[in-house]
């Protein structure tokens, strides 16, 4: 029973293990609403995706950031969505889809890209940093 219970508590645990923050969970779901609303849900968790590794990825390319903070990550200079994390969202129901998409969903195991660009409609991911 106590080796069952056990089990049990390390993986759940795991799967918890990279928790993020309300604050941070707000800072993603913009940069995915900002960068890439009009494209597919797929699209919306690698872009998550990119940014969560992006502060895995911290110490080594620091990305424009202050620090790995994903808010922080979202913040810098690499995102064309910077300017706009403060503005009033318009499509609330296209954000509150991309919100529950991105609680639901696992997204932190999608990729390991540090690189997203939109071109003809299409999310184009690369893992090399071109910062």
């Amino acid at each position: 029973m106590k080796r069952t219970l056990l089990l049990l508590v390390l993986l759940v645990t795991s799967q918890f293990s990279y928790a993020i923050t309300k604050s941070e969970q707000e800072c993603i779901t913009k940069v995915v609403y900002h960068e890439a609303r009009s494209l597919k849900e797929k699209d919306w968790l690698k872009v998550a995706n990119v940014t969560y590794n992006r502060s895995k990825h911290f110490k080594e390319y620091h990305f424009g950031a202050k620090s790995k903070h994903l808010c922080d990550i979202v913040k810098s200079k690499q995102y064309t969505s910077k300017r706009k994390l403060k503005d009033k969202i318009k499509e609330k129901k296209r954000y509150e889809e991309i919100k529950k998409s991105l609680l639901t969903k696992n997204w932190k195991t999608k990729t390991n890209a540090l690189y997203f660009t939109t071109r003809n409609g299409r999310m184009i991911y690369s893992k090399e940093w071109r910062g």
